[in-house]
């Protein structure tokens, strides 16, 4: 339809605009565009920018943390999908780890894209060492903003040492609630409310 396509040309053009303007930037970008007639949830929006959004940060800031958890089917990945792509502005990395192919495959293709930028942090690194040299870069932030990494499909227990600890925002999809240690961190994605499923129905 019409709006369809309009609302997608905005979100292409989001993205098209960050490579123009910032090329760095975008090469550091590993991230689905947000679905046309994505449902957004408010609260659930709210609760990742008030999370995330730092109104206060330096690269010694601790790690923030939140896990999206709830039944398949629920909108887990397109939630994260859809805050990373509405906060472009906010972060100088946003990168999605696959998980279901296994963490350290993730942190692999992470790492081969750091080394392109940043060539003398990964020179000469075994392919067994770069997790921890990707999570050891991100510790140390050099940028200028905090970076996002989405653990998307996490099926085993993400033990902490796995990711960075200081500098940026983790924010993990899963269908199990004990994959990440904190439950205060953690946020259940219900089913849609009877609003929310009205304006689902509204975009067929």
């Amino acid at each position: 339809s019409c709006r369809r396509s309009i609302k997608f040309f905005f979100a292409t053009t989001a993205r098209e605009l960050v490579e123009y303007l910032d090329p760095v930037k975008y090469a550091l970008l590993n991230l689905m565009r947000k679905h046309p007639d994505f449902i957004k949830r408010e609260q659930l929006q709210g609760c990742l920018k008030e999370a995330f959004v730092f109104h206060s940060w330096t690269p010694k800031t601790p790690v923030k943390i939140r896990l999206l958890w709830g039944l398949g089917g629920m909108g887990k990945s397109e939630a994260a999908v859809a805050f990373a792509n509405d906060h472009l502005g906010d972060f100088s990395l946003i990168w999605t780890l696959d998980c279901s192919k296994g963490l350290h495959l993730a942190y692999q293709a992470l790492g081969e894209r750091l080394s392109e930028q940043f060539k003398d942090e990964f020179r000469h690194i075994p392919p067994s060492e770069i997790p921890q040299r990707v999570i050891g870069f991100l510790n140390q932030n050099r940028f200028e903003k905090p970076w996002l990494l989405i653990y998307d499909n996490v099926d085993e227990p993400l033990p902490e040492e796995h990711i960075p600890h200081r500098g940026g925002c983790v924010l993990i999809t899963s269908r199990r609630k004990d994959i990440w240690s904190r439950d205060e961190e953690g946020i259940k994605v219900e089913p849609f409310s009877e609003k929310e499923s009205i304006g689902l129905l509204k975009t067929i």
